[in-house]
């Protein structure tokens, strides 16, 4: 029989005829929908943010899905498979991608909001000496280069 462990008084929630392997594991503030399955070794972990899983989805074996606390909840679609480390098909999804996605979109949140700072802080209202710059581009070694 699976492992399911409710944490924080939170239980694990699914719909009708659903799968799960003896040795899978499925932990705290889960929710799936029908017919789905969860196999061997799998864990679906929900002790940080809510899962969400939805119709017909298959979490294949060795997958894990697991929750940080700066990613939020985590929704899973209908008609899913969840793999370990691979996708192969149209309705197939690496676990992984959305926790690399969300710290993609993070980091490029994080260098627009730096570079708008930048802007406001440090160069906005900043005139140019236009001597002074035509010197040192003329007089430049890099330029001189780039000339030759």
């Amino acid at each position: 029989m699976a492992l399911i462990k409710s944490i924080k008084g939170l239980t694990p929630k699914w719909g009708r005829d659903c799968y799960f392997s003896e040795n899978a594991t499925i932990v705290g503030e889960v929710t799936m929908g029908d017919e789905c399955s969860i196999w061997f070794n799998a864990v679906v972990r929900g002790d940080v943010a809510p899962i969400t899983i939805g119709h017909r989805t298959n979490v294949q074996d060795g997958s894990c899905i697991h929750v940080t606390n700066t990613t939020g909840p985590t929704v899973i679609g209908n008609d899913v498979t969840v793999t370990m480390a691979c996708e192969a098909g149209q309705l197939e999804l690496n676990a992984f991608e959305p926790v690399v996605f969300d710290r993609i979109y993070d980091s490029m949140n994080m260098l627009i909001n730096g570079i708008d700072t930048f802007i406001v802080n440090c160069v906005k209202g900043i005139v140019a000496n236009e001597d002074k710059c035509h010197d040192l581009l003329y007089n430049s070694t890099g330029f001189v280069t780039a000339l030759c």
